[in-house]
């Protein structure tokens, strides 16, 4: 079996372990875990799902504290051709269970601590904690193990699965495939291309989308995600320090608390690095933007908008005029490989200026709601055209 050629998560960030294996991939607090080491667990992970000989595509929670372990354990789950389902070891036990429940869980992947409270949860419970390369570990310095590391996943095959936020009723599991995210990636490099090795920070809770965002965006690029602690996420002081002093190049910012942010950056300084920010998830005001690109000049700043049912985001909004600072950021134009229409009753287009629902399709849409296929076939529908 060979690697899958085409766009998939795991190939692109295997890609680029081989090139440069010793370079850091994720840097957690003090530690730093180089593309070799992440692979290492990654690999493990892998080889103990495959004995288990779960069919392809098969949902496999993983639940880690903010570390290198979640990472790696969602790259061993799509090495072995199986979807990764965040569970986010800081809800609530019930919480966790009733996604659990209705993912159908059967084999998680934990990292830490948090493998106590999935182990009642689940037939079968792996490790994400860092260990040595399966059958020894090569000599120093050699990386050449990775050269034979298979990727099974496919570009049409799911890659992970998240729950929405059950605001508009219960949580619904939204699959996504590698070559939706692949091409999310793609289109924020077309409308914000790095100009330097990418560094990404990761603030968002494991369970939201715009983490895959965060922490892909760099590993598929070949450069170093940065986990934050949540208590940092929290403070936009300490988070300016973080971005700056760890040289932050591409970045989430959320919109809580965004106009405090700014006033620290402007203080703290040394943010000449960051040249990509995205931001989004609530409306923000054009004069807040307004005030982020005078203190970040040469950054490309990104208002995104779209629901998890389309790979993170549907369009992108490159801030440029700011003049108007009590109007609120257009969401913009769709990214590149989706479609985004306003559309009455009868799903057609309506007129400029006129209401109507927004409809979402192409390159990112999801595969559906996992398990559910009634409310897949309601709201995943063909337009009269066929799109």
């Amino acid at each position: 079996m060979t690697v899958t050629p085409g766009p998939t998560l795991t190939g692109l960030v295997l890609r680029h372990a081989r090139q440069a294996p010793h370079e850091a991939a994720v840097v957690a607090g003090r530690r730093s875990v180089s593309y070799e080491e992440l692979f290492a667990t990654a690999q493990r992970v892998c080889a103990e799902l495959l004995a288990l000989d779960l069919p392809a595509e098969s949902l496999v929670g993983v639940s880690a504290e903010r570390n290198e372990s979640y990472v790696a354990g969602a790259l061993g789950v799509m090495l072995a051709g199986c979807c990764f389902v965040p569970l986010d070891p800081a809800l609530p036990p019930a919480r966790i269970e009733q996604l659990v429940r209705r993912a159908d869980i059967g084999v998680a992947v934990a990292g830490g601590d948090t493998a106590s409270s999935l182990r009642p949860l689940v037939s079968t419970l792996l490790t994400a904690d860092p260990g040595e390369i399966l059958g020894g570990t090569p000599a120093a310095g050699t990386a050449e193990w990775l050269d034979e590391l298979v990727d099974r996943a496919t570009p049409a095959a799911l890659a992970y699965g998240l729950f929405t936020s059950g605001s508009t009723g219960q949580p619904k599991l939204v699959g996504i495939e590698h070559r939706s995210i692949c091409a999310l990636l793609d289109g924020f490099d077309a409308v914000a291309p790095f100009r330097r090795r990418v560094v990404s920070s990761t603030v968002c809770p494991f369970s939201f989308d715009a983490s895959i965002f965060e922490v892909f965006i760099s590993l598929t690029r070949g450069g170093t995600v940065h986990v934050l602690p949540d208590k940092i996420a929290a403070d936009p002081g300490a988070l300016a320090v973080e971005l700056a002093t760890r040289g932050v190049t591409t970045a989430y910012l959320p919109p809580v608390g965004l106009d405090f942010l700014v006033d620290e950056l402007r203080a703290t300084g040394g943010t000449e690095l960051l040249d990509r920010i995205m931001v989004g998830a609530e409306p923000i005001l054009l004069g807040t933007l307004g005030r982020l690109q005078e203190v970040v000049p040469p950054a490309t700043i990104v208002n995104a908008y779209g629901p998890t049912e389309a790979a993170v985001c549907s369009t992108f909004h490159v801030v440029r005029e700011t003049t108007d600072a009590q109007r609120r950021t257009p969401i913009g134009k769709p990214v590149r490989g989706w479609t985004v229409r306003v559309v009455d009753d009868g799903f057609v287009e309506v007129p400029v200026g006129v209401v109507g629902e927004i409809v979402v399709g192409g390159a990112g849409l999801a595969r559906g709601y996992l398990g559910n296929p009634e409310l897949t076939a309601e709201r995943f529908i063909t337009r009269p055209d066929g799109t």
